[in-house]
């Protein structure tokens, strides 16, 4: 048996400051980005990432998976994954540069074509490095991973926002999006170096696909219906519509994102670690959503509260009008978030089958919500695909509850005391951001920056005294060793 709570406190400070470097270099390339592409640029370039995003989940057909998960793995079983996972990453690029005209097809605009194709020469790097990456999290080496994503998104980054400022609109996105597979391959070889032979045996890659397909499936399910909305909305109510939704999902979603794939990260190699041991299996599981939820939390808080000072502050007549999406996906995400831990715990525990009719569930709820609305009530706009997006997943953790049971006792009474002592320190926290956000509006003198960092702060100082003073909690108790759980 490991020490998880240990464990777990080491990836979320390596992973979550890299995550946090990440965001602030992808927001950071993101603002740039808004001050200077229009909405229907942000359309276009919604399309082909939507397309490659959706396509990526396949990549290795989950052998980077099984790879965390196995037990034991020889290096004729590396060297034979690798060379799987960077052909089978040529087949995808090919397959969706095949593809392209169906898209162009579909929404009627040749302008998607040539984003479409260049969009498809990332997926032979994320291939090759597939392998690489998850072998770092095998070793559960944290430090290097988080150095290795943080780097791949600070160039990407630097490359849209030079983009960006030349002009190149849409193309600043597509292309800053496609050469972060190729950063991250770059980097990975050069802080984890991986010398496949020249060796592949079909026998060395059978047992990792019997299990990554199917975790594949259920990464392939959850990655179609995350995009659904973009595809459906780009049809139903045109480009810039959708660049308008695009700004409010990023701006709302992808902070939440970020928190949840760097707790995911971590929580994945620690459950499987943990393996058959189903008490301390259910602990790490509560441990890990109460990371989340101390994570999320106020992150949550400071969107539905701050969105609109921030949209005021970068280009309020272009994208004021998604304030409103903001709000309400904000809340969704955070819900999904808790969601989303509990495959983890499913493939973890060699049930990924669990997975995939956790994201059957969730794809058929919100994308026959989404077609609904979009087709009977076009009225509603981009707000009632938001809407569709919130009340779906207190519905799906109900759900998640009744599936976990196969996997661990998992119980809804011992899930809300683990988040319970966080409450108080939430209410407390939007109370301060709230007065705070009512006052700064009032007060019109004060910049949009200003009041938005004022609402932070108001936000943070009250989250830390309840944290402090309420739970006795202090931030040497995050360090990896140290005997108080968080929080």
């Amino acid at each position: 048996m490991i020490d998880s709570q240990s464990q777990m406190k080491r990836g979320l400070i390596w992973f979550g400051s890299a995550s946090l470097v990440m965001r602030l270099l992808d927001v950071g390339a993101n603002l740039v980005a808004l001050a200077f592409v229009t909405r229907e640029q942000m359309g276009l370039a919604a399309i082909p990432w939507t397309a490659i995003v959706v396509i990526e989940s396949f990549n290795g057909l989950g052998v980077g998976t099984a790879i965390v998960q196995a037990r034991e793995l020889s290096r004729r079983q590396i060297d034979s994954l690798f060379w799987f996972a960077s052909v089978f990453g040529i087949f995808l690029g090919l397959l969706l540069a095949a593809g392209s005209p169906l898209f162009v097809s579909f929404y009627g605009d040749d302008r998607l074509l040539p984003l479409l194709l260049v969009s498809a020469c990332k997926l032979p790097f994320v291939g090759a490095a597939l392998v690489p990456v998850q072998l770092l999290a095998r070793d559960l080496k944290f430090g290097a991973s988080g150095a290795v994503q943080t780097a791949a998104s600070g160039l990407s980054a630097i490359t849209q926002i030079v983009l960006a400022i030349l002009g190149l609109g849409a193309w600043a996105l597509v292309i800053a999006w496609t050469a972060r597979g190729l950063f991250l391959f770059i980097c990975v070889m050069v802080a984890a170096p991986l010398r496949p032979r020249l060796a592949f045996a079909v026998a060395d890659t059978r047992s990792a696909l019997s299990f990554g397909v199917r975790a594949c499936s259920s990464a392939a399910l959850y990655h179609f219906y995350r995009n659904a909305d973009y595809l459906l909305i780009g049809k139903f109510l045109g480009i810039e519509t959708l660049g308008v939704y695009r700004v409010a999902f990023d701006l709302a979603m992808s902070p939440l994102e970020a928190i949840g794939q760097v707790v995911n990260k971590v929580a994945y190699p620690v459950f499987s670690r943990i393996g058959s041991e189903i008490d301390e299996l259910v602990q790490a599981f509560h441990r890990m959503s109460r990371y989340l939820l101390f994570l999320a939390g106020p992150v949550v808080l400071f969107l539905f509260f701050g969105s609109e000072h921030l949209i005021r502050a970068i280009n309020p007549e272009r994208w004021l009008a998604a304030v409103p999406a903001v709000q309400i996906l904000c809340w969704a995400a955070l819900l999904r978030g808790l969601a989303q831990l509990f495959p983890q715990l499913y493939i973890a525990s060699g049930k990924p089958e669990l997975a995939i009719y956790s994201e059957l569930a969730n794809g058929a709820t919100l994308v026959g919500g989404f077609a609904l609305v979009l087709w009977r009530f076009p009225e509603l706009g981009i707000f009632g695909v938001s809407w569709v997006w919130l009340l779906t997943y207190p519905v799906m953790l109900a759900f998640q509850f009744r599936l976990a049971r196969r996997a661990a006792p998992i119980g809804l009474a011992g899930y809300l005391r683990t988040l319970a002592p966080l409450g108080g320190g939430l209410v407390a926290t939007a109370a301060a951001m709230g007065g705070a956000a009512a006052a700064l509006s009032a007060a019109r003198f004060i910049p949009p920056i200003a009041s938005l960092v004022l609402v932070g702060l108001a936000g943070l100082l009250v989250y830390v005294a309840y944290l402090r003073f309420v739970l006795g909690q202090r931030l040497t108790d995050l360090r990896p060793g140290s005997g108080s759980p968080t929080p």
